[in-house]
């Protein structure tokens, strides 16, 4: 993708509204977009949302593009996108949807109706699961609405502005390994964000095995400054070999608070603790911000 399709509207109103909203509109723009350009900069962020036993992220580009990672299990991602962005601002300009489980995009489902989507990315595994199939079914609604969809490629960039230090890469799953693996953790969309210096690798739910094929066939591209814990912290995840090739400064687990599959598991903390790992978790830390500019970046959590 070279770029995010761009959309406009009208609204149709008296002469005199016109003439009054518009100079009203037009002070707020000024004043809004002044205070953004001074308080924001050329910064990058990411908001690791407290969804519950769930994944949703939503990054915000210098340049105001709003890209969301997943939704969560459920309606919470309304409430949680509001406290992100003005209440109203109804546009993603790209979702994408790491894979068909339920936990990472009942959310997407529940957002289509109510926020202007302009692109999606996904990898369309071709699972028949009832909910994949649902999902499948909601994107393609989409798609007949006007919004661009794109299926995952390996090695495949995002780009929102012409700045070659910001950019996006797809990462898993390869094309060998779509006719190699048939479950949806384990075709789960492996994502690269990068910032100048600063990048962070997205791991949505990817079990050992992913793990140890990227180690061995990715390991020039998977570091990264920060790491998006896979699988909610699960043992099954998050082997030694791979923390260590990702060296991450900093780990953040995104998961329900006492939920009922034991997530994140000590022997996962374990392993971050002995690389000297920062670990921030949603079911502790709440909502996690990380800003960034293209040589630093800083942390920030609700709890």
């Amino acid at each position: 993708m070279n770029g995010f399709m761009e959309r406009g509207f009208w609204i149709f109103m008296s002469a005199f509204r016109i003439i009054v909203w518009g100079i009203l509109g037009a002070l707020l723009f000024f004043v809004f977009s002044t205070w953004q350009e001074i308080l924001w900069g050329n910064r990058f962020s990411m908001a690791f949302l407290d969804v519950g036993q769930g994944d949703a992220i939503l990054i915000k580009s210098p340049q105001g593009h709003q890209i969301l990672i997943d939704g969560g299990p459920d309606t919470s991602i309304f409430s949680k996108l509001s406290s992100q962005i003005p209440f109203w601002n109804k546009t993603i300009d790209l979702v994408i949807a790491t894979h068909s489980d339920k936990d990472h995009a009942e959310g997407i489902i529940e957002l289509f109706p109510r926020y202007q989507i302009n692109n999606i990315l996904w990898s369309d595994s071709k699972e028949n699961s009832g909910f994949a199939v649902m999902l499948r079914h909601a994107i393609e609604k989409e798609q007949e609405q006007g919004t661009a969809i794109f299926i995952a490629k390996d090695s495949q960039t995002i780009r929102w502005s012409s700045d070659p230090d910001a950019y996006g890469e797809i990462i898993w799953p390869s094309k060998e390994a779509k006719n190699t693996y048939g479950s949806s953790n384990e075709l789960s969309l492996v994502l690269k964000f990068t910032y100048g210096e600063v990048s962070t690798l997205f791991t949505a739910d990817i079990p050992q095995l992913v793990e140890y094929e990227l180690v061995e066939k990715k390991s020039e591209v998977i570091s990264a400054s920060i790491l998006k814990v896979g699988h909610h912290g699960a043992k099954t995840s998050n082997t030694e070999a791979f923390i260590a090739k990702v060296s991450p400064k900093v780990a953040i687990i995104q998961v329900g608070k006492e939920n009922r599959y034991g997530h994140p598991h000590q022997e996962v903390l374990d392993r971050f603790a002995a690389w000297g790992v920062s670990v921030l978790r949603t079911d502790v830390n709440g909502d996690i911000v990380v800003t960034s500019t293209k040589t630093s970046f800083a942390v920030e959590t609700q709890y």
